[in-house]
């Protein structure tokens, strides 16, 4: 099972973007800031851009609308926004291993959660700024952010439901707690983290 796990969840994590679902609802966000969590070194944090790669890949051969390859700055910036949230991961870790009471811990990783999809936002929507899509002016910047409120709604109610599906079954598995993972030789991800 432990060898399993990890590729069934990056699967999952890659399909959440596949089916039908409202735009931005889905699970690489909580995905980063999972492998953050729970990865010791920076190699188990590029899991959820392999399940990114993998979903635009299928979302291109399949003729997914909305889904597969475009600009090179607008994927440069979605990639690296992912990985910057699995940073967000690493942080709240440190942070919750001081912590001693679990309410301040599952308010840290929802906290997380709220912050990894700002960055996401913030970080992805100014790719789309760059791309041409505004014009490149203050004004053009703001009203792409603004054009894309509605996205970021999506994406922070994805990354709270899937962040509390991914470390909820991980803590009543026993396999994660405030220090990150409980027993390393059960985790793919520590495998190759470590």
């Amino acid at each position: 099972m432990p060898t399993l796990a990890l590729p069934l969840i990056v699967l999952f994590v890659a399909l959440t973007r596949l089916v039908p679902h409202p735009p931005n609802f889905a699970a690489v966000g909580a995905l980063a800031l999972f492998a953050g969590y729970t990865s010791r070194s920076a190699l188990g944090m590029v899991f959820p851009l392999i399940a990114l790669l993998i979903s635009d890949l299928l979302g291109h051969l399949l003729a997914v609308p909305g889904m597969g390859f475009y600009g090179i700055v607008g994927m440069g910036t979605v990639y690296g926004s992912f990985f910057l949230v699995s940073l967000i991961g690493r942080a709240t870790v440190t942070q919750t291993a001081r912590a001693g009471h679990r309410a301040w811990v599952v308010g840290s990783l929802a906290a997380s959660s709220v912050a990894g999809a700002t960055v996401f936002f913030l970080v992805s929507n100014f790719g789309v700024f760059l791309g041409g899509m505004y014009p490149p002016t203050w004004s053009g910047l703001a009203s792409c952010y603004l054009a894309a409120l509605p996205f970021f709604t999506n994406t922070l109610a994805g990354d709270l439901f899937y962040s509390l599906l991914l470390f909820g079954t991980a803590w009543s598995l026993g396999k994660v707690n405030r220090t990150g993972l409980t027993r390393p030789d059960l985790a793919v991800l520590a495998k190759f983290a470590e």
